[in-house]
């Protein structure tokens, strides 16, 4: 019988093997995401019959994300503990692929998605050069960057500058404010991140120009793709995302890595416009079933 109990980042070495097993191109199916972002949703796990299960405070109320590895295995359970808890079953986080077991063992469900909760996935090889001429905005600014900034080097995030990766942040979050719970949240989450590199197991890189970190970038790989969980760069430094972004990628899509996923844009337009702007192969959807 299904028992949920609090995610908290502890748990991290007892899930993870079940996420990198999936090898899914989502986000959402990252051990960075989901350990990220789990204060934020009130995301609880189960781990039962040899699957692992997650209950997720959504804003189409509780929600369940498919058992893995087996779902069918773990359908059964998963209504179980819906029938005795008295929770309606609602799914979360479903995938193309996933769309026909869903239909043809909750046919009761109804079906949607969310276009903003959709990633943004690209070919990693893009980013190392930004060949052509749709990419030409995105070079010209790096080569501006390179020409007024001829000192800039680029560093793994590690032990040795990541305090002054700290520094960086507070500057830049005190130069912003946004209304939005999500944007406080992940304020405050990319501080633990920076201090618990380990146990994320994130790589990372951070851009310096004049003696000073003015970007920063990290995230991990699962299978054939590279996600880049978060990209902070100085504002007011042209060029310095299109340098950062372009530098993660070159650092760490090594061999066997084809993708890069750069995650949802929240429905925020000039995040859309901006991930739009390195023109993405595909944007995988994630459907909800109520």
């Amino acid at each position: 019988m299904l028992e949920f109990k609090p995610l908290k980042l502890e748990d991290i070495d007892t899930v993870r093997p079940f996420l990198m097993a999936e090898k899914s191109r989502i986000c959402d199916s990252s051990p960075g995401v989901v350990f990220m972002w789990r204060g934020y949703y009130g995301t609880e796990f189960a781990i039962e019959g040899g699957n692992l299960y997650f209950k997720i405070e959504l804003s189409i109320g509780t929600s369940f994300t498919l058992p893995t590895p087996d779902a069918a295995a773990g359908a059964d359970a998963l209504e179980e503990y819906c029938r005795r808890t008295g929770t309606p079953l609602k799914l979360c986080v479903i995938e193309e692929s996933e769309l026909d077991f869903v239909r043809q063992r909750f046919p009761n469900l109804s079906i949607g998605y969310d276009e903003s909760s959709s990633d943004y996935l690209y070919e990693a090889e893009n980013f190392k050069t930004y060949p052509g001429k749709i990419y030409h905005g995105q070079r010209n600014l790096v080569s501006r960057f390179m020409r007024e900034h001829p000192d800039a080097r680029v560093e793994r995030l590690d032990s040795s500058n990541v305090e002054a990766a700290k520094r960086f942040l507070d500057v830049y979050y005190a130069e912003i404010e946004k209304e939005a719970s999500s944007f406080r949240y992940e304020r405050d989450i990319a501080y633990e991140v920076l201090d618990r590199l380990d146990t994320y197991r994130f790589c990372g890189i951070v851009l310096l120009t004049g003696g000073r970190v003015v970007g920063v970038a990290c995230g991990e790989t699962i299978g054939d793709t590279l996600f880049a969980h978060f990209e902070k760069a100085e504002r007011n430094i042209s060029g310095a995302y299109q340098t950062l972004a372009q530098n993660f990628v070159k650092t760490f899509a090594g061999e066997g890595i084809r993708y890069l996923n750069r995650e949802d844009d929240a429905g925020d337009l000039g995040l859309r416009r901006s991930k739009e702007s390195y023109h993405p192969i595909e944007k995988p959807k994630k459907y909800y079933a109520i």
